[in-house]
């Protein structure tokens, strides 16, 4: 049985990889234009899986604050960003980055308690009617008395990338990662799959 699971397996791999080949040259650039972009700074497009629902930060409104345009298909328009409010944008909330799934959101914020200049917060909700809970700062672990930003958390949710200006690097600004263990449903998961 397991023979034929990783067979089956394989050969699902081996078709992903095949379609996955494709050409790298790419297109000419095309300008999303308005609504999406401004004559102010907007940057980070960060998107959930189905595509239907973009992040990003903006100055248009004022200061940085992280903003949320929508469509329904993807051969749809992209609708008026939305700013996501205070509980996100209290203190300037930029560098947004969503989950696969729409339901946790990172971004970086000047919000006071913080443990440096910028920290990297999260927030997450039920489901994707309700609105997001208060976030939570990522600790000292992530955030340092730099700048912690341009955040990137893997597919699988175990993996935070972002750039600090934390001692220790090499430069300015450097690339670091931190991970978190497997919960025991991602290790029943895996289970599953051998």
């Amino acid at each position: 049985m397991k023979k034929t699971i990783s067979l089956v397996l394989i050969l699902v791999l081996g078709i992903a990889i095949e379609v996955g080949n494709a050409d790298f040259t790419f297109g000419e650039p095309v300008n999303l234009g308005s609504p999406i972009s401004t004559e102010r700074g907007d940057g980070c497009p960060r998107f959930t899986a189905d595509c239907l629902s973009m992040y990003i930060e903006s100055d248009r409104g004022g200061p940085w604050d992280v903003w949320l345009a929508t469509r329904e298909t993807i051969d749809d328009s992209w609708g008026e960003p939305v700013n996501l409010g205070p509980t996100i944008n209290s203190e300037h909330g930029f560098a947004p980055n969503i989950s696969p799934d729409g339901l946790t959101l990172y971004f970086s914020s000047w919000r006071p308690g913080g443990l440096g200049q910028a920290d990297l917060y999260v927030t997450t909700r039920a489901n994707l009617d309700d609105p997001w809970e208060t976030p939570v700062n990522l600790g000292s672990n992530v955030n340092s008395p730099g700048l912690e930003d341009g955040n990137q958390i893997s597919s699988d949710g175990l993996t935070l990338y972002f750039t600090s200006e934390r001692s220790g690097g090499y430069g300015q600004l450097d690339i670091w990662m931190t991970t978190r263990p497997h919960t025991s449903v991602t290790s029943l998961v895996l289970l599953l799959m051998t």
